[in-house]
């Protein structure tokens, strides 16, 4: 795949009456006296993968999908009921309460409307409570209840067991890597 990605830039380069020098991945273009080099990408990112399964989007799709779907029913299993989106939020505030409805919406890229509904059920649950921003009045702090705090703990008891053995034979430094890509990947999304 990478060379005729390689020859389809050759090609290219030779229509425009060049002069080219190509070395591993360089390539030296002398147009108009002057050489100019061209840097040659030829990562697995700029190719089109053989099967919809290697596409990196679709596998990272298919990893949250079937992990959410898993979590979902051992939830219903156990008779927790609570949803991966509700978990999701009470296991945000685990980390740091107090954030307000755009703040939860953006970190956990889902829409306001979504989360509005979200926090109203997990309010009517008694799960979590929202309490008024005494700087800003139109927005209303979010922050868990005695309930929500001993919901999300068994939430977390269940559910990692299931991160672990996601995780299986995945050592440290491969999952940092990776989060890291990730990162990268989604901050190029914004």
């Amino acid at each position: 795949m990478a060379e005729k990605q390689d020859d389809y830039l050759f090609t290219q380069l030779l229509t425009r009456n060049t002069s080219i020098i190509v070395t591993k991945n360089i390539i030296f273009v002398y147009y108009q006296s002057i050489y100019i080099f061209v840097v040659v990408y030829t990562t697995i990112k700029m190719l089109k993968p053989e099967y919809l399964t290697d596409n990196f989007f679709f596998i990272i799709g298919a990893i949250n999908n079937q992990f959410n779907n898993k979590i979902n029913k051992l939830f219903r299993e156990t008779n927790l009921h609570i949803t991966v989106e509700q978990f999701s939020i009470l296991a945000l505030l685990w980390y740091k309460e107090g954030y307000n409805q755009q703040e939860i919406a953006k970190i956990l890229s889902r829409d306001k409307t979504t989360i509005t509904r979200i926090l109203n059920n997990l309010v009517n649950r008694n799960l979590i409570v929202k309490i008024p921003n005494n700087s800003d009045k139109r927005n209303n702090l979010i922050y868990l209840t005695n309930k929500g705090k001993q919901l999300q703990y068994m939430c977390v008891q269940l559910t990692g067991n299931e991160y672990d053995k996601a995780l299986n034979k995945t050592t440290d430094d491969d999952l940092n890597i990776t989060i890291n890509t990730l990162k990268k990947i989604l901050n190029n999304i914004d």
